[in-house]
């Protein structure tokens, strides 16, 4: 807006017109005047209103264009033009009109409002949409004229802390927790913690890249041998498994194997499930493996297998190579514990929850709540699927598929064979 000043002169009066150049759009900045329509009350944001949809959002009109351009569409150097040329000066020209250039701006800004989802490809998206976890950082640093090629770096694990400072008070910082890999047994984990987000992933990253380990991988796939890894209340069980398995495991052992090059293995946790323990737990049982030559030569004995798909056909995996022979049967301690799984988990023994083995509840083997199971299996008979199977399977007589023969009396498959010929729907347990 423009104002005006009205001076008049005795001797020669005229009117002179002294524009006043300063409004509310020269004295304010853009931010604050976006502040203006795009701010909510703190009453306002405390209930939900600064995150509501179809709201106004911010715009920086400053997008699409360039200092020395505009609808004279001069060339000024130093601006939108280079100064020298050669050795001669650019002078101040005035180039033709574009009719186009107001049309592109309005483009540009219009398309400011249309929202447009990103494609991140399958492999990059993380663990979960709401964490940065599990996300591919790229690729590491070099250093020393040392390049990582071929090297993916993934984001284990991210979290935001607060420290209280006497002067200052709290405090937030950020930690990341960075695993680097090159999919051929070289792998390394880092952590950072530093006030901005950015520098913590940066710092993580460039920590795990200097502290590779190497994990020797059996036939290229798996892992040599089982094995049971505890670190603090966290507890690692890995599992050697053939080709084609693939990974069953935990996400976070799932991406370290990637990493690695593991690509058959099935692993269990037990205890806490930390991300930073869980992998230095992983990481310290890879590296207290023992190869097929290992075994050999510590035991002084030959190592063989012995696989039922291939009918039990000994396979030789690995001879002593000390320099001295395989012990015979006469030189074998009777009491010599040479079972293969016992030696790979140290002497441990697993109960049936750490082997994922299928047991009965302590209220099926009491006798006193023996019964009371059994009147509840009779009453949801009726609600299972394997209805018709069971009257099918006692109608071939396949005891083999069968337990409950083996549970109950043979009264109950002639009961169960009598309904049959009726063709009864329902088929009940007996009493018990």
């Amino acid at each position: 807006m423009l104002g005006a000043l009205f001076r008049y002169s005795k001797t020669c009066p005229q009117l002179m017109i002294m524009p006043v150049r300063t409004s509310v759009f020269t004295n304010v900045t853009a931010q604050d005047l976006w502040k203006t329509i795009t701010s909510v009350s703190n009453a306002g944001a405390k209930r939900g209103r600064a995150k509501r949809r179809g709201a106004t959002k911010f715009k920086d009109l400053n997008i699409g264009q360039r200092i020395g351009q505009g609808k004279s569409n001069m060339q000024w150097p130093g601006l939108n033009a280079p100064v020298l040329q050669g050795r001669d000066v650019v002078p101040i020209t005035e180039k033709p009109p574009d009719p186009t250039h107001q049309e592109r701006l309005l483009e540009v800004r219009n398309r400011l409002d249309r929202f447009r989802r990103l494609s991140i490809p399958p492999s990059e998206r993380g663990f979960t949409g709401g964490s940065p976890a599990g996300k591919s950082l790229g690729q590491p640093d070099s250093l020393n004229e040392v390049t990582f090629e071929n090297f993916d770096s993934r984001l284990v694990e991210f979290k935001t802390l607060q420290r209280t400072i006497g002067k200052i008070g709290r405090k937030k910082f950020t930690s990341a927790f960075v695993a680097v890999g090159n999919g051929k047994g070289l792998v390394g984990y880092g952590k950072a913690l530093t006030q901005d987000a950015q520098h913590s992933l940066q710092k993580a990253k460039l920590t795990a890249s200097r502290q590779l380990l190497y994990i020797p991988i059996c036939d290229g796939h798996t892992i040599f041998h089982d094995f049971y890894e505890p670190y603090f209340f966290t507890k690692v069980r890995c599992e050697k498994r053939p080709p084609g398995y693939g990974l069953r495991c935990h996400r976070i052992i799932a991406l370290l194997c990637k990493l690695i090059g593991i690509k058959d293995m099935y692993a269990k946790i037990d205890g806490a499930i930390n991300a930073q323990n869980m992998t230095k737990a992983f990481i310290r049982g890879l590296l207290k493996q023992k190869t097929y030559q290992d075994w050999a030569n510590e035991k002084q004995l030959h190592l063989v297998e012995y696989r039922p798909e291939n009918d039990y056909f000994p396979r030789l995996l690995a001879s002593p190579n000390n320099g001295r022979p395989a012990r015979t049967s006469l030189e074998i301690d009777p009491d010599e514990d040479l079972d293969f799984e016992r030696l790979c988990f140290e002497g441990r023994t697993l109960d049936r929850r750490q082997t994922g083995e299928q047991y009965e509840p302590w209220y099926a083997t009491k006798e006193k709540t023996r019964y009371g199971w059994y009147k509840y299996l009779r009453r949801r008979h009726w609600e299972t699927v394997q209805e018709t199977a069971t009257v099918e399977r006692l109608a071939r007589m396949d005891e083999k598929r069968y337990e409950s023969y083996y549970r109950y009396p043979d009264e109950y498959h002639t009961d169960v064979l009598k309904q049959l010929k009726q063709r009864l729907p329902r088929v009940w347990y007996p009493r018990v």
